[in-house]
């Protein structure tokens, strides 16, 4: 006689987890991929702004409402200084500031430029030149009823603004901002780790369970 033994076949439970988790862990994939674009992308622009000649200033008071405000972040290029005009915004240094300050000109004086033409007997001019004159510069903030105390040496000057950093490049040379973008992208990591790790261990839990309760195969027997 032939005994037939049926063999209850078990499958283990899916190794993604319950709905919730695999719900959380994608929000917190797509979150992350998110902040790293953005993170690189705003890298590369700053380091594309670096390599042109532009710097980036974070502006620490009030004088140039509404132009921009305290927080702000502009960009500035070096510009000579026979280039700056009346009404142009500069950037530049000041004794007992550790930030430059950020102003429009109101003001230049500087003695008469010299314009240098030397021509051939045939008339051909074969050179032109300029030999420009030290500027100083007077300037005054947008919010200001009256100008800055002291004249500004062209030598004091970074260079003029060109534009405000709109978000999220300012964070990258905004201290405040910063660190929350580096806590917020930290945190977002340490969360992303934490799930694959707590995934991989209820992976493993699994595996060991299903591997205990499945019966050893019988073989069949003749009788």
């Amino acid at each position: 006689m032939e005994a037939v033994i049926d063999v209850e076949t078990f499958e283990p439970r899916s190794a993604n987890g319950s709905p919730f988790v695999r719900w959380l862990k994608l929000v917190w994939n797509l979150l992350f991929a998110v902040v790293a674009v953005l993170v690189i992308c705003a890298a590369a622009i700053y380091a594309g702004m670096q390599f042109v000649g532009y710097r980036l200033y974070d502006v620490t008071s009030t004088s140039m409402v509404p132009t921009f405000g305290k927080g702000d972040v502009v960009s500035a290029r070096a510009t000579p200084a026979h280039e700056i005009a009346v009404g142009d915004i500069i950037l530049y240094k000041r004794d007992g500031y550790t930030q430059p300050i950020v102003h429009r000109v109101t003001r230049i004086r500087s003695d008469p430029d010299v314009h240098s033409v030397v021509r051939d007997k045939t008339g051909d001019v074969i050179r032109d030149s300029w030999a420009y004159s030290p500027r100083t510069f007077w300037a005054q903030g947008d919010a200001n009823t009256v100008e800055d105390a002291l004249p500004i040496n062209e030598s004091q000057v970074i260079g003029t603004e060109r534009f405000v950093v709109p978000p999220p490049l300012n964070l990258i040379v905004t201290k405040f901002d910063r660190s929350l973008l580096i806590w917020f992208a930290g945190g977002a990591i340490l969360l992303f780790v934490t799930l694959e790790m707590l995934d991989m261990v209820k992976i493993v839990l699994r595996r060991r369970s299903s591997a205990s309760a499945t019966p050893p195969a019988d073989e069949a027997q003749v009788g």
